[in-house]
């Protein structure tokens, strides 16, 4: 993941809990290359608060982004697709992330 992707993953997950403005999402988007945002879920997560509501696809779109969801039905799959760059962003419980880790997969971790 390129520097640019990975910053705007970071900046756009901390929009989601509410500590960023769209501002900045116009900066970021227009300094993208990609314009797909790749989000893994699973079946029962608050992720699907977010893409039930379609929120995210609304603010982005006016950006020229689209998200594209993925759902995976554990979180040890979710974490290795985010290790091969499948995915930008993805939501696992704490056993599949705390072993994702030790296993030496390189990610930004967030807790709330």
């Amino acid at each position: 993941m390129d520097i640019r992707r990975r910053r705007f993953v970071n900046t756009l997950t901390a929009a989601t809990f509410g500590a960023v403005a769209v501002p900045t999402f116009m900066s970021l988007a227009h300094a993208a290359e990609t314009r797909t945002l790749r989000i893994g879920y699973q079946k029962f997560n608050t992720l699907n608060i977010l893409k039930g509501t379609g929120n995210l696809e609304r603010a982005l779109e006016p950006l020229g982004w689209t998200v594209r969801w993925s759902e995976f039905t554990a979180g040890p799959q979710l974490t290795e697709a985010l290790n091969a760059g499948a995915l930008d962003f993805g939501h696992a419980a704490d056993t599949p992330s705390a072993f994702a880790n030790a296993a030496g997969v390189n990610a930004v971790y967030l807790g709330a």
